[in-house]
């Protein structure tokens, strides 16, 4: 293969990917949602969202090769003077702060699908409902994350040129879509009691305003 089209794989492969990824995810949300969602609206809502995401996507890849620069060049910096407690320090915190922005902004594509909410909104939703059920949010991607875990280390025993391979591939899959399904389940349900509770705070407010 050419140095060109081998180039061209290379940036062709991650686009198709995403695409899928987006369409995926728009699906699993269109058959999870309380309210009907019509065809076309389905295409309009992915395109809507595959154009916020991917308008952002470079900015989150330059952003990203930036923070690993410069995270290598401390670590380096660390290193050759010795100070091996401030390295320490310094991995624990970008670790922390790693998981906690995944954590509070997990929910963000959720919300772009579900609620019809752009980007910026959903990802300020996500973090709220974050917030609000913070215990739960953190046992369910646990959850998540052993089962998703465990079963991959089990469907990496079957061999290539077996009939288990493709029960393998079939049943990550299926346990993977489960999963998924369960995460946008979730959400919505939060979603939904967390904008009751909300509701009846401000009508608990407006009623002591009147009184008063």
């Amino acid at each position: 293969m050419s140095p060109a089209l081998l180039l061209l794989s290379y940036l062709i492969i991650p686009v198709v990917g995403f695409l899928l990824w987006i369409g995926y995810l728009g699906i699993i949300a269109h058959h999870t949602r309380q309210s009907p969602q019509s065809i076309w609206a389905f295409i309009k809502q992915y395109i809507a969202v595959l154009l916020q995401l991917g308008a952002f996507s470079p900015f989150a890849v330059i952003g990203g090769l930036v923070f690993i620069r410069v995270y290598l060049l401390l670590i380096s910096s660390m290193s050759q003077l010795g100070l091996q407690c401030v390295l320490l320090i310094i991995n624990a915190a970008v670790l922390s702060g790693i998981v906690w922005a995944t954590t509070l902004l997990f929910f963000t594509v959720h919300g772009m699908f579900i609620n019809d909410r752009n980007m910026i909104a959903s990802a300020w939703d996500s973090i709220r409902l974050v917030q609000w059920n913070l215990m739960s949010t953190f046992g369910l991607l646990t959850s998540v994350i052993l089962i998703y875990s465990a079963l991959f280390r089990i469907w990496q025993l079957a061999g290539p040129d077996t009939w288990f391979a493709l029960i393998a591939i079939l049943g990550n899959a299926f346990i993977g879509t489960g999963l998924t399904v369960a995460t946008f389940i979730y959400f919505r349900d939060r979603y939904q009691q967390w904008q009751d509770i909300r509701q009846l705070i401000m009508e608990e407010l407006r009623s002591r305003q009147t009184h008063e």
